[in-house]
C-alpha cells in the first residue's frame, strides 16, 4: 500500500519535501552539535590548560605533530621542535577558536614558522567563538638542526604503562625522518623499557622490536633496536652531558676495528604521541643474528619445543668441587643433535634475573642465546668455558689434559681488540655486567664482544670522577681488582702483550686519531642543540656541552699519548699505587719527575659514600706532595675525614692485615 502511495506522488514533490525537512531540521542539528562542542570545550577547559590543546604539525601528509611541555617553573610552556620543521609549522587545536602570538592573530592550520624565533618568550592568548578572551600563557620555542627524529604513536597511557615495569610491553606505530626531513621508514613495533641503572632515571631507555626488519637510517637491516637515553650517570652524581657521546664513540670505533657484531648507531630526537622525550642513541641491539657464522641453536630449540615459554626451569650443581659451579636453564623436551652453537654469553652480576645461566668459580655467566638453554646445552657450554679457563690460567698457557694452548680456545684477534677498548676507555662496569663473548657453531673458540654499555667510562672510576690525569695515566687491569673475565690473565702473558702493543700502534691508535680528526667535531656539533633541548626537557642543571665535548676530546688525546708512550718506553715510568677504601688504583709517572696531581674528587657529591679525602700519605706516614719527584715505586694511602666510611674501612683492612 505504501509503495503504491509513493508511486502516485510525483518525484518533484518528494524532492521538495526532503528539502523542506532538511531546511527545517538542519539548524536544529547544527545547534545540537554546537552545544555538544561547547560542552566538550568547557569540560576540557575545566581540567586542562588550553595550551595542552595546542600542537604543531610539520608533515601535512601524515599529520605528525608535537605538543607543548610545561616549563618546570609553572610559568609557561616549551615547544621542542624537530629538525624537520624547516618547511612549515602549522597550528592545530580543537577547544578554542583562535589565538594571538604577541598580539598577532592566527587560526587553526596557519603556518607560524615565519613569525617565531628560538628562545624568545611569546605571549599566547586564547579566544572563544565570540572572540571572548579565555586564557593567556607564556610560550618558548626551541629548535634543533641536522638530526633525525623518531615519532611513536600509541594508545594514550602507553608510556606510563611500560615505564611501570620492564616486563610491560605495548604496540606502537613509528615514523622515522632523516635530518633533512625525508621519511626514512615507518611501520609497527613492540616497545618496552630496558636498562638497569638507567631504568631508575626519569628519562628511561627503550627497546623497539619491529614487526619487519628495516635498515633504519641506512644501518644494517634488523628488527631489534635499542633507544639509549645515556642518562644513568645522573644517579652517580656525574655530569650527564658527555654520557651522550661515550657509547657512540666506542661503538663507532669498534666498527672501524671490524669487531663482529659491533652495533651501528645514530642519534635521534624521540617523540611519543607528540611529546618530546629527549635525545636518544638509536642503536642495534647485541644480536647474534648480526654475527657471521653464529649458528641457529635457538631457532632449533624453538622448532623442537613450540611450548618453550611454558616449560619449567631447572637449577643444579655442576662441575668439579673447586669450581663450585651451577647450571640454570629450561627443561626442554627436545634438544638439537649439534650442540656446538651458537652461544651468546654475558658476564652479569644480575644473572639470577635471567632464564639461563651458569656459575664458574666467581664468574656469573648469562646465556643470552639460546635464551632457553636445555640441561645438555648449559652443560656443554659450561664444559667449553671450563676448558678455556684451564688453558688461560695455566702457567704455560696450555690445557693440562688436552695439551692444547690457550690460543686454541680463544680467538686472539677479538680478545686483543676488546682488551684495547676496555683498558683504553676504562670501563667501570667491566666486572659487573655487559661484558659479552660468544662461541660460534662448529668452532671451538670463544670470541670477545660485541661491545656494549660504555656510558660510564673515559675518566669515571668507581664512585665518581677524580682528577682527569688519574684516569689518563691509569693501568686499568692492574687497578681496583679489575679482571675482565680473562683479560687480566692475558695481560700477564708476554706474547699477548706484544700482540696488544703491535695492534695498538698499527691499527687502534690510527683509527682513534682518524675519528678525532675527521668525525668527532661533526658529531658533537650535530647533537649540540639537542643536548641543550634534552637538558631543558629533563630539567638538568645548567650545562656547557661545548666545554664538556672539548674536554672529552682532550682526555682521549691525552690517554692515547700516555698509553703509546708507556707501550714504547715502559722503562721510563715508575709505578704509583693509590690505596683507597674501595681498592687500589695504579698510575704510571715519569721517573724522576713530579707526579703533578693527586686523585681527589672532581665533584663534592662524589664523597657522599666514602667521605672526603683530605690528603695522601706515603709509606713513612707523611703527607705526599704532588710536586715531589717520583724516584721509585711508591704506595700512597688516602686519608679520609674522621668518622667516614672510608676511614673505617681502611682501619678494618689494616687490622685484618695485622692478624694475618
Amino acid at each position: 500500500m505504501k509503495k503504491m502511495i509513493l508511486k502516485l506522488i510525483p518525484v518533484s514533490v518528494l524532492i521538495a519535501a526532503a528539502a523542506f525537512l532538511l531546511l527545517f531540521y538542519r539548524p536544529r542539528l547544527e545547534e545540537r552539535e554546537r552545544l555538544r562542542r561547547e560542552g566538550e570545550d568547557r569540560a576540557f577547559r575545566t581540567e586542562h590548560s588550553l595550551a595542552e590543546d595546542l600542537s604543531f604539525r610539520f608533515d601535512p601528509v601524515r599529520e605528525i605533530s608535537t605538543g607543548l611541555f610545561p616549563s618546570g617553573d609553572g610559568l609557561g610552556w616549551y615547544a621542542y621542535l624537530p629538525s624537520q620543521v624547516s618547511e612549515g609549522l602549522y597550528l592545530s587545536f580543537q577547544h578554542f577558536s583562535s589565538l594571538t602570538i604577541n598580539d598577532v592573530p592566527f587560526a587553526n592550520g596557519d603556518n607560524i614558522l615565519p613569525a617565531i624565533s628560538e628562545g624568545e618568550v611569546y605571549t599566547v592568548r586564547f579566544f572563544g567563538p565570540g572572540e571572548e578572551f579565555l586564557e593567556e600563557a607564556r610560550l618558548v620555542f626551541y629548535f634543533t638542526e641536522g638530526l633525525p627524529s623518531l615519532f611513536l604513536t600509541a594508545s594514550e597511557n602507553t608510556i606510563p604503562y611500560i615505564e611501570e615495569d620492564k616486563l610491560h610491553s605495548a604496540r606502537t606505530e613509528y615514523v622515522l625522518f632523516t635530518a633533512d626531513g625525508k621519511e626514512d621508514s615507518h611501520g609497527n613495533a613492540e616497545i618496552r623499557c630496558r636498562g638497569n641503572t638507567s631504568f631508575a632515571c626519569d628519562q628511561k631507555p627503550y627497546n623497539l622490536k619491529l614487526d619487519f626488519a628495516a635498515p633504519l637510517l641506512g644501518m644494517t637491516s634488523g628488527r631489534k633496536w635499542a633507544l639509549l637515553a645515556n642518562s644513568g650517570a645522573l644517579l652517580s652524581g656525574i655530569s650527564a652531558t658527555t654520557q651522550q657521546l661515550k657509547n657512540k664513540i666506542v661503538y663507532d670505533l669498534a666498527l672501524d676495528l671490524n669487531m663482529e657484531g659491533a652495533p651501528e648507531s645514530e642519534f635521534v630526537n624521540l617523540y611519543c604521541n607528540g611529546e618530546y622525550r629527549g635525545l636518544y642513541l638509536l642503536s642495534e641491539k647485541v644480536d647474534p643474528d648480526r654475527i657471521p657464522g653464529f649458528g641457529d641453536l635457538e631457532k632449533k630449540n624453538h622448532e623442537l619445543n613450540p611450548d618453550f615459554q611454558e616449560l619449567p626451569e631447572f637449577e643444579m650443581p655442576y662441575g668439579a668441587e673447586e669450581e663450585k659451579g651451577k647450571l640454570h636453564g629450561v627443561e626442554l623436551s627436545g634438544t638439537p643433535g649439534n650442540l656446538s652453537g651458537g652461544y651468546l654469553l654475558e658476564m652479569d652480576q644480575r644473572y639470577k634475573e635471567e632464564k639461563s645461566w651458569f656459575t664458574f668459580r666467581k664468574n656469573h655467566i648469562v646465556i643470552k642465546a639460546p635464551k632457553e638453554a636445555s640441561l645438555r646445552e648449559a652443560a656443554y657450554i659450561y664444559d667449553c668455558f671450563a676448558a678455556a679457563d684451564s688453558a688461560v690460567r695455566d702457567d704455560r698457557g696450555i690445557h693440562p689434559e688436552t695439551s692444547l694452548p690457550y690460543t686454541e680456545y680463544l680467538d686472539l684477534d677479538s680478545w686483543v681488540k676488546l682488551y684495547l677498548i676496555e683498558s683504553f676507555f676504562l670501563d667501570r662496569d667491566i666486572d659487573y655486567s655487559s661484558l659479552y663473548f660468544y662461541k660460534k657453531r662448529n668452532d671451538g673458540r670463544f670470541y670477545a664482544g660485541p661491545v656494549w654499555d660504555f656510558d660510564l667510562t673515559m675518566g669515571e672510576i668507581t664512585e665518581g670522577t677524580y682528577h682527569p690525569r688519574t684516569a689518563v695515566q691509569c693501568l686499568w687491569f692492574e687497578s681496583a681488582g679489575n679482571k675482565g673475565l680473562w683479560l687480566s690473565l692475558l695481560d700477564d702473558r708476554d706474547s699477548f702483550r706484544k700482540r696488544v702493543s703491535d695492534y695498538g700502534r698499527e691499527l687502534f691508535f690510527p683509527a682513534l686519531d682518524r675519528y678525532l680528526e675527521e668525525r668527532y667535531d661533526d658529531l658533537t656539533a650535530s647533537i649540540a642543540d639537542s643536548v641543550y633541548m634534552n637538558s631543558r626537557r629533563w630539567q638538568w642543571e645548567e650545562i656547557d656541552f661545548a666545554a664538556d665535548a672539548a674536554f672529552t676530546k682532550e682526555w682521549l688525546r691525552a690517554r692515547r699519548n700516555f698509553l703509546d708512550d708507556w707501550e714504547r718506553h715502559p722503562e721510563t715510568f715508575t709505578r704509583v699505587t693509590f690505596r683507597f677504601a674501595w681498592g687500589n688504583l695504579v698510575c704510571m709517572a715519569k721517573t724522576n719527575e713530579p707526579l703533578g696531581f693527586l686523585p681527589l674528587r672532581e665533584f663534592e657529591e662524589d664523597d657522599r659514600f666514602w667521605g672526603e679525602i683530605l690528603r695522601f700519605d706515603g709509606p713513612d706516614g707523611q703527607e705526599f706532595s704532588p710536586e715531589t719527584p717520583v724516584t721509585e715505586d711508591i704506595l700512597l694511602t688516602a686519608v679520609y675525614e674522621e668518622g667516614s666510611k672510608g676511614e673505617e674501612t681502611l682501619k678494618k683492612k689494616e687490622a685484618e692485615k695485622e692478624k694475618k
